[in-house]
């Protein structure tokens, strides 16, 4: 099989989770996590509290949970898909010139 998978998040909020719980079971195979994934030629790493990006995704997702009983659903799935966008967007950048 092919799939892998990876757990992102700060090393505090990753070692909370139980071992049980990071696997993917998918039909008879069970999906075990993987340290770093290629996903169309990008490197991610699990640990992605560590990149730019992610230390300035983390806070704005604070304050995003912080409001959510505030805002409509629709309103807050836009601002989260802004947010998160906006941070990882940088990773084009690795495929403009692929043919």
């Amino acid at each position: 099989m092919k799939t892998e998978i990876v757990w992102f998040g700060s090393l505090a909020n990753l070692n909370e989770i139980s071992g049980s719980d990071l696997c993917l079971p998918v039909g008879s195979d069970v999906i075990k996590p993987r340290e770093v994934v290629r996903d169309l030629g990008v490197y991610l790493e699990r640990q992605a509290a560590h990149h730019k990006g992610s230390q300035q995704l983390f806070p704005s997702l604070r304050r995003l949970l912080q409001i959510r009983h505030s805002v409509e659903k629709d309103v807050m799935v836009q601002l989260v898909v802004g947010f998160v966008l906006s941070r990882i967007d940088y990773c084009n950048a690795v495929l403009a010139a692929l043919p």
